[in-house]
């Protein structure tokens, strides 16, 4: 929805903590944690590993709702990444519900 909460910063830290990822790299996204800044996301990885894709939905998914204000641009934002992925509607309904 274009806010960050501290509910969501909450659920976003330890996945950036855990990542397999360069200190570099997760200092950058940790220091964007408290930034409005919008990013370009690469969906290709994802794209090659319908498992990878999916988890991708499901993380997402618990972002979304970790501050119990899950609106409209949220799941709209969520449909538009699972159409990216082609992930079906029925999926992404089952995910959400």
């Amino acid at each position: 929805n274009g806010e960050i909460f501290d509910e969501e910063k909450s659920f976003i830290k330890p996945l950036i903590d855990n990542a397999n990822l360069k200190d570099s790299i997760k200092k950058i996204l940790t220091d964007n944690l408290s930034t409005d800044k919008k990013f370009n996301i690469d969906l290709a990885p994802f794209k090659q590993n319908p498992d990878e894709s999916s988890s991708l939905l499901i993380d997402m998914i618990a972002l979304a709702k970790s501050d119990n204000h899950f609106d409209k641009a949220e799941e709209s934002y969520i449909y538009q990444i699972a159409d990216e992925l082609q992930i079906s509607k029925t999926e992404v309904d089952l995910l959400l519900h």
